[in-house]
């Protein structure tokens, strides 16, 4: 399920052949995923985004019901970008950066309750909370190139009282815990994660898409 992202990167033939699995959890180094991204963006940039390539989305979501505290964040991070207005208590953030490049900067500042959401189409999805600075809650799958789950370090103690619904507990663990390939294809667990919790905005959103933002919602802040 690999994917190329891009074919000419400067004067080099770039062939993408390592995996979101083998990178992110195989061998625990994100710098190959990195890569992955900026090639990716790097395809953005040359206007050569088609429907063959695959959505890399990285956004932040601070439990809030006003547009300047994620302003004030980024603000504090030092750090440029988007932030959107709030809905169903989520305001969603979205960095001017590299793949985990903001991750340290905003964490470092953050004041509440901070949701970190990460999805590659053709490789995985994850999402860590933040509770301030204390990672209080994190879930990654991946389906690149074995399908595989780490979910030791969920806390469903602080994960329901999330969900837009008190009875939709049992809807988590199915998200959670996937039956296959196939109901992953069918309905990616990242985007029924994101509805599952009130989010409005986390389709194809990260750094690289900050020109389209606008066009998304004209309410949108551009932090500068």
């Amino acid at each position: 399920m690999g994917v190329k992202f891009c074919e000419q990167q400067e004067k080099e033939t770039v062939s993408l052949t390592t995996t979101f699995w083998d990178l992110r959890y195989a061998t625990r180094n994100i710098a190959g995923l990195v890569v992955l991204y900026r090639l990716y963006n790097h395809c953005l940039a040359q206007d050569i985004r088609s429907n063959e390539m695959s959505e890399f989305s990285e956004s932040f979501h601070l439990r809030s019901d006003n547009q300047k505290d994620g302003e004030d964040l980024l603000k504090r991070a030092g750090l440029t970008g988007a932030v959107f207005c709030p809905v169903r208590g989520w305001v969603t953030i979205v960095p001017e950066s590299e793949l985990y490049e903001a991750v340290r900067p905003i964490v470092g500042v953050n004041q509440g309750l901070l949701l970190h959401y990460l999805y590659a189409e053709d490789h995985g999805w994850q999402f860590e909370l933040y509770k301030e600075e204390k990672n209080i809650c994190q879930y990654e799958c991946g389906w690149d190139p074995e399908f595989a789950i780490n979910d030791e370090k969920v806390d469903r103690v602080e994960l329901l009282p999330l969900l837009i619904k008190a009875d939709r507990g049992e809807d988590l663990e199915n998200i959670l815990h996937p039956s296959g390939l196939d109901a992953i294809i069918t309905d990616p667990p990242a985007y029924r994660f994101a509805r599952l919790i009130g989010l409005e905005h986390y389709e194809w959103l990260s750094g690289g898409y900050l020109d389209e933002v606008s066009q998304i919602d004209p309410k949108v802040k551009l932090v500068t």
